[in-house]
């Protein structure tokens, strides 16, 4: 299995949607592990990154390659896809907190202080929308939702038995043109940077559109 590791940090407030609420209150929550540490599910980047390539090939050249985009991401609608693997993706230095929490868990001094949901609250906040009409709030429109805070870093990574060089090439240009996740994005929610490991945009981009 050939793997190769990716980063995504928030350049502002970000909901990726977990398609659940977080409580009688809360319309729509940030996912989280049992630790309560915040991680993006695998699918909404593997979407996202379809349709950024998709994107790509539209920019260099007008015509989308399905069979190209189909052969590294699998067909829509198939049960499992028998091509790319794409991680949860974690917080970095996840793995460290979830060491510390079960010390601090176990101590008799810090028991009971660092409950899950304590732990979110500290990744995110809690905003509120509503929807207008003529200047007056709708009846009924109230929403509230969690967002994970700017600045935190994620890191994955994306599998396969085997990339050839100009799947390598496509995952480059994908990653480096997605520049939002989650949902409100036309409301100032979501931009990131997302970088994919030993990224050469220039070549990539060249090489990919020398193999349209």
């Amino acid at each position: 299995m050939e793997t190769m590791k990716f980063t995504i940090k928030l350049l502002s407030d970000t909901l990726p949607g977990s398609g659940m609420s977080g409580s009688a209150v809360i319309d729509s929550d940030v996912t989280a592990d049992s630790y309560g540490i915040p991680f993006i599910p695998a699918k909404r980047v593997k979407g996202l990154l379809r349709e950024s390539l998709m994107e790509v090939f539209e920019m260099i050249g007008g015509k989308i390659d399905k069979d190209k985009i189909n052969g590294l991401f699998g067909k829509i609608g198939d049960a499992e896809s028998k091509s790319l693997f794409v991680s949860d993706v974690k917080m970095k230095e996840s793995d460290n907190l979830h060491e510390w929490l079960d010390w601090a868990k176990s101590s008799e001094v810090w028991k009971g202080y660092f409950q899950s949901s304590a732990i979110k609250d500290a990744y995110s906040t809690i905003r509120q929308q509503t929807k207008l009409e003529n200047g007056i709030a709708a009846k009924h429109s109230l929403r509230t939702f969690r967002v994970l805070n700017k600045g935190l870093e994620f890191e994955g990574v994306i599998s396969k038995e085997k990339f050839n060089d100009t799947e390598k090439e496509m995952l480059q240009l994908a990653f480096s043109n997605m520049r939002y996740l989650g949902i409100s994005r036309n409301r100032g929610f979501g931009r990131i940077e997302a970088n994919i490991q030993n990224s050469d945009l220039k070549q990539a981009f060249e090489k990919v559109r020398g193999a349209k």
